[in-house]
């Protein structure tokens, strides 16, 4: 997208209505995420800050609001995201008049949520402008293409939670586990891995727990009896 020239098209328009001042100038609000606090994210994060605010400060139609940033948080749900409920709650009391953002992963990656914070904006005159898809909320082709976006950003955060998955399986089994450690187990330092170890005291509780119900004992049984005696015999 052309953001610059899209915003120029959307500062056309200077009647007042709910959402616009009488002016002509157009209050737009950035809207940034990253998922983790690492030092690369928190540079990304900073660099699009600066960008988003230097191409407003250059159009003098164009009035910066507030950079909302959620860092370190998900984009999975957006009722984990405390600045993303606050532009929207800002958007509701007539303090802005478009969102920009990177991109559609940026803003949510859960579909349900992403077209539903779309409506309530739509519904509210406002629109927002993802620059690495392109796409202007407010208009009809815009929408369509979001849903379908939408749907592959969800996708993508489904993949990326199993590759977590199994880059975990492949660490455990490789003896360097990532995880907690289980019940009956501890984690150690070993030189620049982790690795398990048996914690013997836990590990009596696990072996009573184990024979007693190799024995035929019922669940309940072995619980009342596991604080009081954990022998093997």
């Amino acid at each position: 997208m052309d953001t610059q020239n899209t915003l120029s098209r959307i500062t056309q328009n200077t009647a007042p209505d709910g959402n616009r001042q009488a002016n002509g100038i157009k209050r737009v609000a950035v809207y940034c995420r990253v998922s983790t606090l690492s030092e690369a994210q928190e540079e990304s994060y900073e660099t699009q800050c600066a960008a988003y605010k230097k191409m407003i400060s250059n159009d003098p139609k164009l009035e910066l609001v507030r950079v909302y940033g959620d860092q370190g948080i998900s984009g999975a749900t957006m009722k984990h995201r405390p600045e993303f409920q606050q532009m929207l709650e800002d958007c509701r009391n007539g303090r802005i008049d478009v969102i920009m953002t990177k991109s559609i992963s940026r803003f949510a990656r859960n579909l349900a949520d992403c077209m539903e914070a779309i409506r309530q904006l739509r519904e509210l005159g406002i629109p927002v402008l993802f620059e690495r898809e392109g796409i202007d909320t407010m208009t009809t082709s815009g929408e369509m293409l979001l849903s379908v976006l939408a749907s592959i950003a969800q996708e993508e955060i489904n993949n990326m939670s199993q590759n977590i998955r199994w880059s975990q399986e492949r660490n455990n089994a490789a003896g360097n586990p990532v995880i907690g450690a289980r019940y009956g187990y501890k984690k150690i330092k070993d030189g620049n891995r982790h690795r398990w170890v048996i914690n013997e005291e836990e590990a009596k509780r696990v072996q009573f727990a184990f024979q007693k119900a190799d024995n035929g004992w019922k669940y309940w049984q072995i619980l009342e009896l596991i604080p009081k005696s954990c022998t093997l015999d």
